[in-house]
């Protein structure tokens, strides 16, 4: 059966959260921290057993992600109607 990864959304401290929550569980699992240009861009953590991915987006990817919703949106109704 597939799992689900619960993503969780931070400005710039998803390497301090996951370290974070590593200490509060006691079977807690840190994994990979990605790095762009030496900035934390995602990591990967285990919270009993229950795996999680968090990102460093900040408020500006949150608007492109927003916009590229939005068009998606916008496709994906031509497509239903046959445009």
């Amino acid at each position: 059966m597939p799992t689900i990864t619960p993503f969780l959304w931070f400005d710039t401290q998803a390497e301090e959260a996951m370290n974070f929550y590593a200490t509060i569980f006691p079977r807690a699992k840190v994994g990979t921290v990605s790095r762009v240009e030496g900035k934390v861009l995602t990591v990967e953590f285990e919270l009993e057993g229950q795996k999680f991915m968090g990102l460093n987006g900040g408020p500006h990817l949150m608007d492109v992600m927003l916009q590229m919703t939005k068009l998606d949106i916008k496709q994906l109704q031509a497509a239903f109607e046959g445009k």
